[in-house]
């Protein structure tokens, strides 16, 4: 009973805050266009899920050609590390 009192009151606390906030005339104005914005997004993916999806698989190819990438930069440079180890214990075995 406590617990559940406790959770409606955060919730009045944020509507009423929120309520308050929106006094501020440049506060107002944001949220307007913060909503306009955010309703054009949902439309245009809405209506073009298939150019989302394109532009999804996109970004993960991107991402996967970028990891190869690192991986074989990786690879290599821990072959070259492995070549001067070996280099320089054949030094100092020489000496």
């Amino acid at each position: 009973m406590r617990q559940n009192l406790f959770y409606k009151s955060i919730l009045v606390g944020a509507c009423v805050g929120g309520a308050l906030s929106l006094i501020h005339p440049q506060t107002r104005a944001a949220l307007s266009k913060n909503i306009s914005k955010a309703k054009r997004d949902i439309l245009y993916v809405s209506t073009h899920p298939s150019e989302i999806a394109h532009r999804c698989s996109q970004g993960v190819n991107t991402a996967v050609a970028v990891t190869s990438q690192t991986l074989d930069l990786t690879i290599h440079l821990a072959t070259q590390f492995e070549l001067l180890v070996d280099e320089f214990e054949k030094k100092r075995i020489h000496k």
